[in-house]
């Protein structure tokens, strides 16, 4: 009972000051450091991260990129009234290794408006220091993330290990709120709620662990499944979120998926338990928490998490139309609906072929069009790639089908060796699906083509859409390819809009 004591404290103290409104002047934020006396550092990025992305994992919304001098680096962000998120890495040659120390990773940081931080890297000894205005919030999130690092609580990969999930989330807990109680009187009022609720991000990870991995029933060993279910009721079941203060909570990139994630754990673990159960996942979110800003931001995150899922349908997000209230949050779901419902007409864009030549959607009218958008290095876009052939081959008697490839990444060496055939033949896995697959690019553009940013605006890959004859959208949420078990209700779905 330690920790489930450890988080009501946590949230009586945010509730403390339920008082507070957000009061933020209007401001430009600084960023400069350097990075250090280690390799050569050709360029440096700053990504200023969006409210929304897949699942919890934050996209950038804009890229920074920047050539140093001498190892220095002087980002001026423009004036902003409102506190965000950045993340930053360094790049060097195409031989680094992703997330290796070179890559100066900082994933996910806050600043608000004023700051003025320095960072300042040591390669030698592999650590990052931080000052100047606002650095507080950066040592502070830095040294949790280090603390956590002794700690396996990802999603393990041997089912015992389940045994210790609940005492090493207790252990960063205590350590995240203990150490941030420290900085309270350094930190403005107004940004220490917000960091409260980051605070909990190893939770919010631990309740989307249980959901999706049910509990460790995959792993086939029922005893413990039991034990992990027991845990579960004894800690987390009754964790009770605290939607007070919501306007400046809902500042956090943790606290509204954390909401979405304790709804789906808890819908799981009465399932599994065979207890009576709300239909789904979205009525035990909606009557959870009461109605508020936070709420409303964690419907929405969840409707642009169903509909990346290929599992948004038109009642569900009729239902949150219904609910949101917030004009911010409402307006995004009308978003989403103008740009995903069935029968409106696709904008159309400028993309690129493999020579180089202008292609837009429209030179495919009168063909049914299955768009796959993916870029390298994504998993799930794998997947993707690797059921979509036999797609195609089922429907290989219809020529009015055509698939197209839609690629984001900047670097055109990168995308065609991605989608290299004697490549997939060596390693047996890339992006490259059929001869007769079109492959086509976003550009310079990337990840900020004005076409992903209309119907992918969370940038969440992969993302699949079929665009009928008519050249209107005839599914923005096909059933996902990235379980082989779909593909068959994908055909069936083709097989309609002939």
């Amino acid at each position: 009972m330690k920790l489930y004591k450890t988080i009501l404290l946590t949230l009586a103290t945010i509730a403390s000051v339920s008082t507070l409104k957000a009061q933020f002047k209007t401001a430009p934020i600084i960023i400069t450091g350097i990075m250090g006396n280690g390799p050569k550092t050709d360029s440096v990025t700053l990504d200023i991260m969006a409210e929304f992305g897949n699942a919890g994992h934050l996209q950038a919304e804009t890229s920074l990129d920047q050539s140093t001098q001498a190892g220095n680096f002087h980002f001026v962000l423009k004036k902003s009234s409102k506190p965000f998120y950045v993340s930053f890495h360094s790049t060097f040659n195409e031989q680094t290794i992703p997330f290796s120390w070179e890559n100066h990773n900082l994933d996910n940081y806050l600043v608000e408006p004023g700051d003025s931080i320095y960072i300042a890297y040591d390669n030698q000894k592999q650590t990052v220091s931080f000052s100047g205005k606002g650095a507080e919030k950066f040592t502070w999130r830095y040294n949790l993330r280090q603390f956590a690092k002794q700690f396996n609580i990802i999603p393990p990969s041997v089912a015992w290990e389940y045994d210790t999930i609940f005492p090493n989330l207790e252990a960063i807990t205590n350590y995240a709120i203990s150490s941030l109680e420290a900085l309270k009187n350094k930190v403005t009022p107004e940004i220490y709620p917000i960091l409260k609720a980051d605070a909990l991000y190893f939770l919010s990870a631990t309740y989307s662990n249980m959901a999706s991995l049910r509990f460790a029933a995959d792993f086939g060993d029922t005893a413990i499944t039991e034990r992990t279910l027991n845990n579960y009721k004894q800690k987390l079941l009754n964790y009770p979120i605290d939607t007070a203060q919501s306007d400046l909570k809902s500042y956090s990139s943790v606290f509204g998926n954390l909401m979405v994630e304790k709804a789906r754990a808890d819908f799981a673990y009465h399932k599994i338990k065979g207890y009576p159960n709300p239909s789904d996942v979205y009525t035990l979110l909606k009557t959870c928490y009461s109605p508020g800003k936070l709420r409303d931001k964690a419907i929405l995150g969840y409707m642009y998490t169903m509909n990346a899922a290929g599992r948004l349908t038109d009642s569900l997000l009729k239902a949150a139309l219904l609910d949101v209230k917030t004009i911010l949050y409402r307006e995004k779901l009308i978003e989403i609906q103008d740009n995903n419902q069935k029968g409106k007409t696709i904008k159309d864009f400028d993309f690129r072929d493999l020579k180089g030549k202008k292609v837009q959607l429209a030179d495919f009218k009168g063909k049914i069009i299955v768009l796959d958008m993916w870029f390298t290095g994504c998993a799930g876009c794998i997947q993707v790639a690797k059921n979509l052939p036999a797609v195609e081959e089922a429907l290989s008697g219809h020529p009015d089908i055509i698939f197209l490839s839609l690629s984001v990444d900047k670097d055109k060496n990168k995308w065609l060796k991605s989608i290299d055939p004697n490549k997939k033949a060596y390693f047996g896995y890339t992006h490259y699906t059929t001869p007769t697959t079109i492959y086509m690019n976003t550009g310079e553009q990337s990840f900020d083509h004005p076409f992903i940013n209309r119907y992918n605006p969370t940038k969440t890959f992969p993302r699949v859409m079929i665009i009928d004859k008519q050249g209107k959208i005839f599914s923005s949420s096909p059933p996902s390819l990235t379980e082989e078990g779909n593909k068959d209700a994908f055909i069936k779905l083709l097989e309609t809009a002939l």
